[in-house]
């Protein structure tokens, strides 16, 4: 994880009130709940189908980033564009449009010039962090499925399916 990454997390975090905590920890928790998300999604559009339909080539391509980054892997403009599960032409222009928006940073890779990597903008990177560790904070079930007690301040339930979310400020 980047230093500056790290920086803003544990900043906010410490913000918070929630310090002191193990950055690492942090991590790889959020790294393990976007691993399960991707994970999922391959097997929905294995057992549904129909990635025109159900598919998210956008976060396809920055859960591929977050997990890439945290791994210390770089990444391809080819390769993430296979990722998006969206035509090549159609992962370009969502790929462009993430440049311009500041999502992410295109460099050309150092071993070789033909190719370009990208990589997630610190700020985007931590958001991610920030969103995929909160995932993992969140009680789902106990041992005999039944829903465990969760702070409703924190996590009130939704009314209608009732799926906890964080509370927004």
């Amino acid at each position: 994880m980047d230093a500056d990454v790290g920086r803003v997390s544990e900043g906010r975090l410490r913000d918070s009130g929630k310090a002191p905590f193990d950055l690492a920890a942090l991590g790889q928790s959020a790294l393990a709940v976007a691993r399960r998300e991707m994970g999922r999604r391959h097997i929905r559009r294995e057992m549904v189908g129909n990635a025109e339909i159900f598919g998210e080539p956008a976060w396809e391509m920055l859960l591929d980033l977050f997990i890439h980054g945290c791994e210390g892997k770089p990444v391809a403009t080819s390769s993430l564009c296979i990722a998006s599960g969206a035509p090549i032409s159609t992962a370009l222009r969502l790929l462009n449009r993430m440049c311009v928006k500041g999502i992410v940073a295109r460099r050309r890779d150092t071993g070789d010039a033909r190719r370009q990597l990208v990589e997630l903008s610190p700020a985007v990177r931590c958001k991610l962090l920030a969103y995929f560790a909160a995932q993992s904070s969140i009680p789902s079930s106990d041992e005999n499925g039944e829903n465990a007690p969760r702070d409703a301040a924190l996590y009130p339930a939704d009314p209608i399916s009732d799926v906890p979310f964080p509370k927004t400020h």
